[in-house]
């Protein structure tokens, strides 16, 4: 992915925040990983990804930074449920907005949400990932892009 396609992932993240919460989140840089499978929060809330492009995406925060969100959302239930099914819908709603810019070819799967131990993800092994790091408010959290094109 070039620099212009990493800003839809970094523009999609900032927009979820400011129309989800009304604040905005501190979005960095990306940057090339060098680990397969960069670290990872209490909740990961995965995408896969096909079609003109192959791969998957996620987004992973802790535990305490989703309960929170869920209180600027004046959401009562904290349930792990609940926070399994909200990181699965964040994850989703990023990689929405992403293939509204790349097109009906950025197939994307429904989402899988997880917690804790994350053995479930595998990105291709061929492929580096792209950290996103995010911070709202005090917490830190991070999207990962593991795509290319021509899947």
């Amino acid at each position: 992915m070039n620099a212009t396609e990493m800003q839809v992932f970094v523009d999609a993240t900032t927009h979820y925040f400011v129309q989800s919460t009304g604040l905005e989140a501190e979005v960095h840089a990306p940057y090339l990983s060098d680990a397969t499978m960069p670290d990872v929060f209490d909740y990961t809330g995965v995408i896969s990804v096909v079609g003109d492009f192959r791969g998957c995406i996620y987004f992973s925060a802790p535990r305490a930074m989703m309960r929170h969100l869920l209180v600027e959302m004046g959401e009562q239930n904290h349930s792990d449920d609940y926070l399994l099914d909200m990181i699965g819908e964040i994850a989703n709603t990023l990689s929405g907005n992403a293939r509204r810019h790349f097109g009906p070819e950025f197939i994307i799967s429904v989402p899988v949400s997880l917690k804790g131990n994350l053995t479930d993800i595998r990105p291709p092994s061929d492929l580096r990932p792209y950290v996103v790091p995010v911070r709202w408010k005090s917490y830190r959290s991070v999207l990962v892009i593991c795509v290319e094109r021509g899947g």
